[in-house]
């Protein structure tokens, strides 16, 4: 998938759970996370290389809740494509 402008590769898991796309931003990997956590989480998407992203706000990602998963995602809207 490609999201941005100018377009940034990504790799995503498809889900009819949830109605958004998710993609990791730079945040979404820290120290403690092994050395290819960015590789290993799809790659990341960096909004402030991107000129069509506009914020919105964030949110809690209720998504997977009952599973005992929980945080807080940013929100906004931009470009997305699908490509091999």
């Amino acid at each position: 998938m490609q999201v941005g402008t100018p377009a940034q590769d990504v790799r995503v898991l498809i889900s009819t759970a949830g109605t958004s796309t998710w993609v990791v931003l730079p945040e979404g990997c820290t120290s403690n996370d092994p050395s290819n956590c960015a590789n290993l989480r799809g790659q990341e998407f960096n909004i402030n290389v991107s000129s069509t992203w506009v914020a919105n706000d964030f949110y809690g990602l209720e998504l997977e809740s009952n599973l005992g998963y929980s945080g807080n995602g940013e929100f906004g809207f931009d470009k997305v494509g699908l490509s091999w």
